[in-house]
């Protein structure tokens, strides 16, 4: 019976490959044979790096098979909104210019027509054959002038369809995109009646999420509502809470750049300007 293989470093090198499964078949028999030779705590050695690489990796095959981030669809459709706008913006002056050009030329074809209508007219008691330019800007001034009307219209379909997509409204904003923000900063503030409110902005998105925790019912025949005070102090609703919200639950608001959120307690379904002293107030600059 043959002596154990002393312990040597290049074997237990042999393990980060071994656990990846990085070397070829013979040269894993190879290894499997040394490690049969070694000693038993060179062979333990070893077993334990290999389950230990192996474990790291399950894990990071975990890691890698979570579902995206909610706030990626919205980055990626706004990239693609954006491209598409682009090659509409460089579609639209590339048809403007075109039409540009040729309303110019069908100008001047225009201009030659004229002056041959008025020589015509002035050689009528004296008749002669048509000269060459005569016929040819009879017979290029219409195709040409059909062409400037299509590149007109063409232009103006272009910036139609630009105009509409201008003006189609954002996407709603999501909880997840203001807090993927990186100038995201959160606020959190206790209300009197008990209660959470925790406040999370991104003055880069002009926007807001608000959740409450442990807020309780507001009394009977009232409400909460929510309102963005301007820097003026001009006040304007954002949400009115007949019961108290879901905990948990996240409102994503638009804000300005001075605004603060506040929170009062008004009759049944909401009033048009806050009626008390408001709950809470939040500065969101």
């Amino acid at each position: 019976m043959s002596d154990p293989e002393p312990a040597r470093p290049d074997l237990l090198d042999l393990a980060y490959p071994y656990a990846l499964d990085a070397v070829a078949e013979i040269e894993r028999r190879h290894i499997d044979d040394r490690v049969r030779a070694a000693d038993s705590a060179t062979a333990a050695e070893f077993i334990a790096l290999v389950h230990g690489v192996r474990e790291a990796m399950a894990l990071v095959g975990a890691l890698d098979s979570r579902r995206p981030p909610a706030h990626l669809e919205h980055a990626v459709l706004r990239a693609i909104d954006a491209a598409v706008s682009g090659a509409v913006r460089t579609a639209t002056d590339a048809v403007a210019t075109s039409a540009s050009e040729l309303r110019v030329a069908a100008g001047e074809v225009a201009k030659q027509r004229c002056r041959a209508d008025s020589r015509r007219r002035l050689g009528a008691a004296n008749p002669r054959r048509p000269t060459r330019a005569q016929r040819l800007g009879t017979s290029t001034f219409l195709p040409i002038a059909a062409a400037a009307a299509l590149a007109v219209l063409a232009g103006l379909g272009a910036a139609i369809l630009l105009q509409q997509q201008e003006s189609t409204p954002p996407a709603a904003l999501r909880a997840d995109t203001v807090l993927g923000q990186p100038d995201v900063r959160g606020r959190a503030a206790e209300l009197p009646a008990g209660g959470t409110l925790t406040v999370t902005s991104s003055a880069r998105l002009g926007a807001a999420t608000v959740s409450f925790a442990a807020l309780p019912e507001p009394p009977a025949g009232h409400c909460y509502q929510m309102w963005l005070l301007a820097a003026d102090g001009t006040p304007r609703s954002v949400g009115v809470m007949d019961h108290a919200p879901t905990p948990g639950s996240n409102v994503v608001l638009r804000t300005g750049a001075d605004d603060a959120l506040a929170v009062t307690v008004e009759p049944a379904h909401g009033s048009a300007l806050p009626t008390g002293i408001p709950l809470v107030r939040i500065p969101l600059a």
